[in-house]
Formats: C-alpha cells, structure tokens, sequence
C-alpha cells in the first residue's frame, strides 16, 4: 500500500503519462496543470497562494517571495497546509498594496462571500499586480457543506470587474467529450470499489487504463464542444492607476 499512495501523491497534481494508468483526475488535473503553467510566467515579486493546501503548484513559479494563506475553518484541516497565514472571512491580514501576485486555485467554489474576497485581492495588489484564479465549471460536490458554487466565464466576468480589477482573460480547460469520461471513471472508482484495499489499487489501475486514454483517443476524433468542460481558468490584473494609498 506504501509504494502505490507515495505514487498517486506523486502523480496527484501534475501527472506525467504514468499518472494516466493510476490517477483517476488524470483528465482534469492533466488540462487544469497545463493552464496553470501556461500563466505561471505572469506571476512575480511576492505572491499570495489564497487556500494554499499543501501547495500543489508552488513550484511552478519564479517569485521572490511565497504567502501560503489558508481559510480558518472547520471544514478544512491545517495539519497538512503549507500556511503561514489564516483568513478569518473578513480581512486578509496583509497591508494594503503588498503583493505583487495572487494565486486561487480551486478554492472559490468553496468561498461564500467571493465578492468581499475579490474586494480583499484589490486591497493587497499593488499596482499592475495578477491574479490567477482557478475554479470548477463541472464537478461533483466536494468538501461538503463548504461548496457553494459553480461559476460560468459570465459571471466571474462580472465578479472580477465588480472588485475593480481588470480582466485580462478567461480561458477553459477540457471540453464535453473529456469532462464525461472523467465523470465516468470518478463514478466508477467512488462507487463499484471498496475505498480501500488491494481491490481498490487494483480496480482504479484497471479503469485508469482503460478509459484513460480511451478520453484522448475520443478526444482527437470528436468535434469539440466546450459548452461543457472542467475548469475556469482566470487572468485579471490591478489597474496601473489604481491605488488604495
């Protein structure tokens, strides 16, 4: 059992071709990794990983300086975080303009006052400062009672130009053909296994390789249609002319 969770925890976050036989979120975290090294590049100086977790993706970025930042509540265990500050739900505890960046990565379905919190992000950027958010368009509730939403491209438009801040671009990841076929396979692996045990390494090694890259192969020859995909993908900045001094 040791060897086989050390390999998923390896492949959990940014799976290479062997997470595609043992990881069964290879489809929507392999597309939602590929979004995030596409815009690491953006972010600089001092950033701010709001809900940070264990980090997954902290070293995908070239900074100076990392705030790992997690919620104080009951539905997310700290134990494992890679936290040095805790938001409370009210103020980020950090002085206004002193940050370069903000990195949210799966984190706003789970937050219930989004507005405030964007509000938050444009108190602490400094001037030209990014922010990075990632979220599900599609997926099945999670960290339950703590997810409160799925949101459209439309709608964190308007969250993100409502904060004051400037949207640079809005992009999705996976498409209709991808996202139901992962669906499958994570129907699959929570509910015809025992959680636990070799029936479970065995069985989720089975439907990995088997509808894995039966997704890819589908993949290349469907028309694609991304009406209907994973993730949300967001850049926005704060304005050069916008001071909270």
């Amino acid at each position: 059992m040791g060897w086989f969770y050390k390999l998923l925890k390896k492949e959990e976050f940014l799976p290479t071709r062997l997470g595609m036989f043992v990881n069964s979120s290879y489809l929507i975290r392999r597309a939602l990794g590929k979004a995030v090294v596409k815009h690491s590049g953006e972010m600089r100086g001092t950033m701010v990983d709001f809900g940070c977790g264990t980090a997954p993706y902290r070293q995908l970025f070239k900074i100076d300086h990392y705030l790992g930042l997690e919620i104080d509540s009951p539905g997310y265990p700290l134990k494992n975080a890679h936290s040095t500050l805790l938001y409370s739900g009210d103020l980020i505890p950090l002085e206004n303009e002193s940050v370069d960046s903000i990195l949210m990565t799966e984190v706003l379905e789970h937050v219930f006052n989004p507005a405030q919190v964007l509000a938050e992000f444009h108190r602490i950027l400094r001037p030209g400062g990014c922010v990075l958010i990632t979220c599900p368009f599609s997926w099945p509730l999670h960290e339950e009672p703590y997810d409160y939403a799925r949101y459209t491209p439309f709608a964190l438009q308007h969250l993100v130009q409502a904060a004051g801040l400037e949207l640079k671009s809005i992009e999705k990841s996976g498409n209709w053909t991808l996202l139901q076929i992962q669906l499958l396979l994570t129907y699959s692996v929570q509910n015809l296994l025992p959680q636990e045990g070799r029936l479970n390494r065995v069985g989720k090694i089975i439907y990995c390789t088997i509808l894995n890259p039966l997704a890819l192969v589908l993949n290349f020859l469907l028309p694609k249609d991304e009406r209907l995909y994973f993730n949300n993908i967001v850049v926005a900045r704060k304005k050069c002319g916008s001071s909270e001094k």
